[in-house]
C-alpha cells in the first residue's frame, strides 16, 4: 500500500520547504491471495516423429562378420531436457497465503518430448535386402501365406527377433512395442515428478523475503527448474542402467519384458484373426478360435 504524507522541514522556526514522500507498506496485501492449495506440476509425454530435432536417431544397420544383420524397425527415445521447450514455456503462478504468511506456487503442465516412430530407412533396407513384407492388417495376407504369417508372428515373441527371409512384419506390433517403452518411461519417471512437487511444496518464502508478485513468480520458476533438473538426472541415470545401456544382456532382458507384458496378447490376437480366415494351418490348434 502506498500513502502520501506531507513533509515539512523547519530551520530556525521557519518552514523552508514542503513536498510529499511515498511510504511503501510491504505487507503483500496487493498480491493475489491464495484461496486453496497449490496446483502441482503435471507432466505429459509427447510423441514426435523421427528427425523432429534434427538427425535421424534410428540406430544404423549393422552387418556382423558372421554374415548376420542387426537392424531395428522402431525407436523410442527420450529427448534430452536441454533440447525440449518445456521448461522455457512452463507457466508459474504465485499467490500469497496471508494466514500462514508465505507464498505458494502453482504450475501448469511440463511436456516431455519423446521420439517414437518407425525407422523408415531400415524398413526400406529390410524390404530390398530381405524381402520383408510390412503390413498393417491380416487382410493383406493371402490365404496361401497364412501359416507363414502365423510363424512370423510367433517369431516376434522372442527377443532378439530372428525373422526369416521374406517374413511378414506387422507395423501395429512394431508400434505397440515402442509404446510399451513409452509406458515404461512414463511410469519410471513419475517418482521424479512426485519428488519435484514435494520439494516445491516445501518452498514457502515469507513476505519479508519476497514482497511482490513478479519476484515471487521468478523465484518460483527458478527453483522449480532447479528441482526438476536434479530429480530428472537422478532418475535418468537409473533408467539408463535398468534399460540395459551398455549391457547387451540387460538390454535383451528389458526388451523381452516389454514383449511379454504388452506385445504377446496383441500378437496372439492377430494369429486368431488369421486362423479365422483359414484354420487349416496346424499352428492354429494352439489358439482358441471362435468363429
Amino acid at each position: 500500500n502506498k500513502t502520501k504524507m506531507p513533509r515539512t522541514a523547519q530551520g530556525g522556526g521557519i518552514i523552508w520547504g514542503q513536498g510529499t514522500v511515498t511510504i511503501t507498506n510491504d505487507d503483500c496485501s496487493s498480491a493475489p491471495q491464495c484461496d486453496g492449495p497449490p496446483t502441482p506440476l503435471t507432466v505429459t509425454f509427447k510423441e514426435n516423429p523421427n528427425s523432429t530435432f534434427g538427425a535421424d536417431i534410428c540406430p544404423p544397420i549393422k552387418v556382423n562378420q558372421n554374415g548376420t544383420t542387426e537392424m531395428v524397425f522402431g525407436i523410442t527415445k527420450l529427448v534430452p531436457v536441454t533440447m525440449g521447450k518445456h521448461l522455457t514455456d512452463m507457466t508459474v503462478e504465485a499467490c500469497y497465503n496471508k494466514a500462514e504468511d508465505h507464498w505458494q506456487f502453482s504450475f501448469g503442465t511440463v511436456e516431455y518430448d519423446l521420439i517414437l516412430d518407425l525407422c523408415q530407412t531400415n524398413i526400406a533396407y529390410g524390404k530390398s535386402h530381405f524381402n520383408y513384407k510390412f503390413v498393417n492388417t491380416v487382410d493383406e495376407i493371402s490365404n496361401n501365406d497364412i501359416c507363414d504369417a502365423i510363424g512370423d508372428l510367433e517369431t516376434a515373441k522372442i527377443y532378439p527377433i530372428n525373422y526369416r527371409y521374406g517374413a511378414y512384419i506387422f507395423n501395429p506390433i512394431l508400434l505397440a512395442h515402442e509404446r510399451s517403452h513409452k509406458a515404461y518411461i512414463e511410469n519410471y519417471f513419475k517418482p521424479a515428478f512426485d519428488e519435484t512437487n514435494r520439494r516445491i511444496a516445501e518452498f514457502k518464502p515469507k513476505c519479508s523475503e519476497i514482497n511482490n508478485i513478479n519476484d515471487a513468480k521468478e523465484r518460483g520458476k527458478f527453483w522449480i527448474k532447479q528441482y526438476f533438473f536434479e530429480e530428472h538426472e537422478k532418475v535418468l541415470n537409473r533408467y539408463k542402467q535398468d534399460s540395459g545401456e551398455g549391457s547387451v544382456k540387460k538390454k535383451y532382458a528389458w526388451e523381452q519384458n516389454s514383449i511379454n507384458n504388452a506385445i504377446i496378447p496383441q500378437i496372439e490376437n492377430l494369429i486368431v484373426q488369421l486362423c479365422k480366415k483359414d484354420a487349416s494351418c496346424s499352428k492354429c490348434q494352439k489358439y482358441e478360435v471362435k468363429q
